[in-house]
């Protein structure tokens, strides 16, 4: 006798006559836990809001989050060039090496010289009244 339980076809059946079947007696499937992140709050919301930016560690790594038009962006202020501490100008709405004069957008991104590189993002949300950085 083959004591094969079922082929991959009819597992798929099986399996959806059982959600069938459960759902039939009131048994919701279980949703999958969510992946756990790494985020860390470095600051309140109501504080971005205000000043237009915050300061702040995600662990060992500095951390800068603005918000220019709605829109939040984080990133580690160290300059590309010779790794300096970058600062927000918010009339300018750019970051700007007090060391060398390079600048950066918002987002870290359009480095100019002596920064040939854009500075490193970090994944940002604003939840719970709070700035939550991934790194």
């Amino acid at each position: 006798m083959d004591r094969q339980f079922a082929t991959s076809g009819d597992r798929g059946l099986l399996f959806r006559a059982i959600r069938v079947h459960s759902t039939f007696y009131g048994f919701q499937p279980v949703a999958p836990t969510p992946a756990t992140t790494n985020a860390i709050a470095i600051g309140d919301a109501a504080d971005l809001d205000k000043a237009g930016f915050i300061k702040g560690q995600a662990g060992d790594k500095p951390v800068v989050a603005v918000k220019v038009k709605d829109k939040v962006t984080a990133v580690n202020p160290t300059c590309t060039h010779k790794g300096c501490v970058v600062d927000w100008k918010a009339d300018q709405q750019k970051f700007v090496c007090p060391c060398h004069g390079a600048t950066f957008a918002a987002d870290g991104s359009e480095p100019t010289k002596p920064a040939g590189k854009p500075l490193a993002t970090y994944t940002v949300k604003v939840e719970g009244g709070k700035v939550l950085v991934e790194t």
